[in-house]
Order: structure tokens, then C-alpha cells, then sequence
């Protein structure tokens, strides 16, 4: 798609729904326009009536202002009236485009977090984090800066010229053509700036981009390059993506410095042109111009320097915002979504089992498929494991449980129907999940608990950190549950955060609870402790628990054990944990005997 269209498109979706304020604002720019050029007409006036020159507008006689009366008091109060109303216009034009452009901005930041929202994993998946949040950020600091200082700027500027050279086509043709032929010589450059200059544009965006990515990955891994010792070649990396960033933007630079200063110097060299065209116009027709009309056609033409600098200005902002527009129009048409066209909503009461039939899913750009026919039952209220080797698929199964993806090939079945017969948002309303890294967002323990009922009062919460072991350390805390955690929760041990994920998911209270390894930082005795109290659970929730060690799974009713994406074996713990059996090898001996390995509850 063109840079235009996309401008345009951009253009159309934040400003249609506010066209009376897009229209009230170019009316005050329109009056703004009127009176900038109304004053030097009286000033061209003030000039004539000194040298004794007959006072005229069009057909209209002014010779009432040459009298004293007129010249001491009449054009005085002109002049103080004019400049009294271009503040009142300046004032309104300044609210009504900041209003324009804040309510712009608004939907449109609106608008990318809802597609970022609701974007599939898939998408997430091979997008990097820092690009996304590059992208956003500079695309709306450009979007901003554009509608704050661009929009108008280039409507007035162009208006303006558009008007001033047809003034002074009114009072000397001759001089009004030739301001009109150097400014559209001088447009040439701008055409070829907007052709060719928008690939360097492009360029600093990409590299800025990168730059960001590489930060954000380096602020996230600083643990892994102290380890290592690669501080210095870190450092030495991203100083190379920084030189890259700042040799693409001194290129943009430089085209708009050349692309503004060509109209700069266009409008100087109007200076004499205008004049001596004026001059040798009056020659030629035996009616010379008055001192007042020369001095107009001079102050007209040396104000358009002023207005072509704005127009330059306008026309970098204009350029960003073109490349920001080419990038949230890909951002926009990106349809990588979960298909939601379901209806059906779950059943409220009774049981609901979960069957798998078939499933084959591959992650995109993954190669090999990440599961391979799998079939299975989960009945409604008991607990099952997933066991299988890092890669087998355990993860990515449950993720098609929850219907994050959806499978290649085959179904999955929730109480006998296919899960894309059902809304997206009731069936996800029924899952809680718990990943082996637990995410907490940067506030109080109470609101991380609480993330998925708001609303959950002070006494559930409590007895979801209590069921989660967590009520103990959360009240040694001086501030108990009101205590802030920091980004990601950096305030608090890995086996903590743990604990208050596994309380945020049991406050929900789900249909399905899903754990993924989300005891793995614990000591024997809390997990144990957390099955224990995870038990009454089973009354409303189907547990699913991703097991990396026998404990985990030593209670639940099956064990599905999957090996390079396929499902090898099925049954009761104990059955499973025999030698010669996939599940015995991956996850040790007996149990009576084994020795499970402790991690110590640190960050």
C-alpha cells in the first residue's frame, strides 16, 4: 500500500468521528489566515495615506482614512483590533487542535492496546517483546507530535501560501507568478523528499527498533552477561547498534534540513524577483504601483519565509507520521486471531469433561509438529498429570486445553463439543492457569491475588493464600497484603511468587485448573502442603498438573506421559512408575526409596 493511502487511512480513522472539531479548528485557522494577511493591507494603507496616495480596496474609496481623524485614530485602532483578534483566533486555534489531537491520540492508543490484546499467541510468539513496545511507543510519539504541531501547521502554512500568492497575483500578476513559480520549483525538492527520503526514514525506525530490543533483552538477561563476564562485549554490541541509529538519523536530518532550507531559499530569491517584476510591470503599463502596494507585495513575500519553515517542519512530521501509518496499518490488518465466532457457553451446573482427539499442532516457523495425534479424556473433577522430557509437549497441550491455540489437525472437546462452538471469553473464564515462571504485575500482593476477580473480598483472598501456603509470609511482610511487589515481582523469592500465582488462580475459582511445574521452586514439605490444601478443590475444579517430578503426580487419578509430541503412555502413578516404563525413566526410582532434590527458596 502507498505512504498516501496509508496517511490517508490513518488520517480518516482518528479524525472521522470528530469532524465538528476537525471543522472548527480549520475555521479558526481559515481566520487566522484572513487576518495575517488583512494587516499589511493597512499597513500598505498607513504608506499611501502619508505619501498623499488615493485610498482604495477594490472598487471601495478609503480616502476617509487619510484624513487626520483616519491617520491619527482610525488606522491606529485597525491596527490594535486586528492584533486583538488574531490573539483571540490564535487562542482558539491552539485549544481546539490540542482537543483534536488529544482525542485523536486517545483512540488511538486505545486502539493498539486492544489488537495487542487480542492478538494471538502465535503472533506474540515471533514478535519480540522490545519491538512491540518500540513500535508502540515511537509510533504514538510521532502520531502525537504530528497532530500536536504537524496537522495544522501544514493546513495554515499551505493556506496561507495558497492565499498570499493570490493576493499578490491581485495587485501585480506579474509578481504573483513569479512567488508561485520559484515556490513550485521548490515543491520539486519536496516531492523527491517524500520519494526517496522515506526509505532513510524507515531505516532510523528499523534501527532505532533494534536498538530498543537489545536493550530490553540486556536489562532482562544483566544476571546471565555479569555471570559469563560479557559485560564489556555487551556493552561493546550495543554501542555498534547505537552508532547505526545515530548515522541513519543524521541522514534524515540532513534531507530535512536541505528539504526546508530549498523552500527557504526559494522564498528569498522571491524577494527581488517579486519587486522587480512589480516594478518593470508598472513601467510597461505606463501605472506604476504606489510606495504602499510595493511595501505589501515586499512584506507578503518575505512572510512566506516564515510559513514555508512551517511547512517544512509540517512536512518531516508529515513523514514520520507517514512511516508510523504504514506501520500500525500492518499492525491494524494483521489478522492472526483466534477465530471467536462461537456461542455456545458452557454449561453452568454439572459436569464438564475435556477430550482430545487427534490433536496436531505446530507452532509457526517450528518445523517438526509440537504434538502428533494425541487422543485422551479427562473426566470432569479429577486430577491428571502431563509427564514427558523438556520438548515432548506437556506445555503446548495444555495450552490447546485453554484454547490459546487452536490444533492444526483434530479437536478439542469440552462437555462433547468441539471448543471453537463456544466464545472465547466464557471458556477462558473457566480456565486458571499457573506457569512455572509466575509473572506479578508491579503493585500490592492483594491485587496480584485478586487479579482475576477484582471484586473478591478481603476473606477469599485470604483463604486462597491460605490454601496456596502464602498467608504466613505475606503477614510477615510490615504491610501484609497491601505490601507493593516491585516490576515482575522482584521483591519477592521465586517460591513466593509461585505461591501467590497458585492463590490468584484458586480465587477464581475455575472450572480447570491448570498447574505448569508451578511447584518447581519449592521444598518437598511446602509442595506437599499445597496438594493438601489444593484438595478440596477437587469438589468444583478439574486439576491438570505439568509434572517435573514424581511428587507432583504421586496423587492424581491418570498420568498421560507424551515423548516427542506423542503420547505414549497412560494410567495411574503407580502404575506407570515401574521399570522398562517411559514415565519410571524420565521421572526416577521408586519413590519409596528416591531422594527428591530441594531448591532452595531464593529469587
Amino acid at each position: 500500500m502507498s505512504l498516501w493511502r496509508e496517511i490517508a487511512g490513518l488520517l480518516r480513522a482518528c479524525l472521522r468521528p470528530r469532524k465538528a472539531l476537525l471543522a472548527a479548528t480549520l475555521g479558526t485557522v481559515l481566520a487566522f489566515n484572513a487576518i495575517e494577511l488583512a494587516f499589511p493591507k493597512l499597513l500598505q494603507l498607513v504608506v499611501d495615506a502619508l505619501r498623499g496616495h488615493p485610498l482604495r480596496m477594490g472598487a471601495m474609496s478609503l480616502d476617509f482614512l487619510a484624513t487626520p481623524v483616519g491617520q491619527i485614530a482610525l488606522l491606529p485602532a485597525g491596527l490594535i483590533l486586528l492584533a486583538a483578534i488574531r490573539w483571540v483566533a490564535t487562542y482558539g486555534r491552539a485549544v481546539l487542535e490540542t482537543r483534536l489531537g488529544e482525542d485523536a491520540l486517545y483512540d488511538l492508543r486505545h486502539r493498539i492496546f486492544a489488537t495487542m490484546q487480542n492478538l494471538s499467541f502465535a503472533y506474540h510468539d515471533r514478535t519480540h517483546s522490545g519491538t512491540l513496545v518500540s513500535n508502540v511507543v515511537e509510533d504514538v510519539n510521532y502520531a502525537s507530535r504530528f497532530f500536536r504541531y504537524g496537522l495544522t501547521s501544514l493546513i495554515e502554512s499551505a493556506l496561507y501560501i495558497v492565499m498570499t500568492c493570490a493576493l499578490m497575483t491581485a495587485i501585480c500578476p506579474a509578481a504573483g507568478l513569479w512567488s508561485a513559480g520559484l515556490l513550485a520549483t521548490a515543491l520539486i525538492g519536496v516531492w523527491a523528499y517524500f520519494k526517496w527520503g522515506r526509505h532513510v526514514y524507515a531505516e532510523t525506525k528499523r534501527r532505532f527498533a533494534e536498538m530498543v530490543r537489545f536493550f530490553s533483552e540486556n536489562i532482562e538477561g544483566h544476571l546471565i552477561a555479569r555471570a559469563f563476564g560479557a559485560q564489556s562485549r555487551q556493552c561493546a554490541a550495543y554501542n555498534r547498534k547505537t552508532q547505526a541509529y545515530h548515522r541513519s538519523y543524521f541522514r534524515e536530518t540532513s534531507l530535512s534540513v536541505a528539504m526546508t532550507q530549498g523552500l527557504v531559499w526559494a522564498m528569498y530569491l522571491g524577494i527581488p524577483a517579486v519587486l522587480g517584476a512589480a516594478i518593470h510591470a508598472g513601467r510597461v503599463s505606463g501605472m506604476p504601483l504606489t510606495e504602499g502596494e510595493l511595501f505589501q507585495l515586499f512584506f507578503l513575500q518575505s512572510s512566506l519565509q516564515h510559513r514555508v519553515r512551517m511547512l517544512g517542519r509540517g512536512m518531516n512530521l508529515l513523514m514520520w507520521f507517514g512511516i508510523t501509518a504504514e506501520r500500525l496499518g500492518a499492525l491494524f490488518r494483521e489478522q492472526d486471531y483466534l477465530a471467536d465466532g462461537g456461542a455456545r457457553r458452557l454449561p453452568e451446573t454439572g459436569p464438564v469433561d475435556v477430550s482430545v482427539r487427534d490433536a496436531t499442532f505446530a507452532y509457526p516457523g517450528g518445523g517438526r509438529p509440537a504434538l502428533r495425534d494425541v487422543s485422551l479424556d479427562i473426566p470432569a473433577g479429577s486430577v491428571v498429570g502431563f509427564a514427558g522430557a523438556t520438548g515432548s509437549g506437556k506445555t503446548t497441550l495444555a495450552l490447546l486445553l485453554c484454547r490459546f491455540y487452536d490444533p492444526d489437525a483434530g479437536r478439542v472437546l469440552l462437555a462433547g463439543r468441539d471448543a471453537r462452538e463456544y466464545a472465547l471469553a466464557e471458556l477462558r473464564r473457566e480456565f486458571s492457569l499457573v506457569f512455572q515462571e509466575t509473572f506479578l504485575f508491579s503493585t500490592s500482593i492483594r491485587e496480584n491475588i485478586a487479579y482475576g476477580r477484582p471484586d473478591a473480598p478481603y476473606e477469599d483472598i485470604v483463604r486462597a493464600a491460605t490454601l496456596a501456603q502464602a498467608h504466613d509470609f505475606i503477614m510477615a511482610f510490615e504491610n501484609g497484603y497491601a505490601t507493593e511487589v516491585g516490576e515482575r515481582g522482584v521483591t519477592l523469592s521465586g517460591g513466593q511468587r509461585q505461591r501467590i500465582g497458585i492463590a490468584r488462580a484458586i480465587l477464581r475459582r475455575p472450572r480447570f485448573l491448570v498447574l505448569d511445574a508451578c511447584t518447581s521452586a519449592l521444598d518437598p514439605l511446602t509442595e506437599k502442603a499445597i496438594q493438601d490444601g489444593l484438595a478440596p478443590l477437587r469438589e468444583t475444579s478439574t486439576v491438570i498438573v505439568i509434572a517435573q517430578r514424581y511428587s507432583s503426580v504421586a496423587k492424581a487419578d491418570k498420568v498421560f506421559v507424551l515423548e516427542d509430541g506423542a503420547l505414549v503412555e497412560e494410567g495411574a502413578p503407580a502404575e506407570l512408575n515401574v521399570p522398562g516404563r517411559v514415565f519410571h525413566r524420565l521421572l526416577g526410582a521408586d519413590p519409596r526409596t528416591r531422594h527428591e532434590p530441594t531448591r532452595e527458596d531464593r529469587p
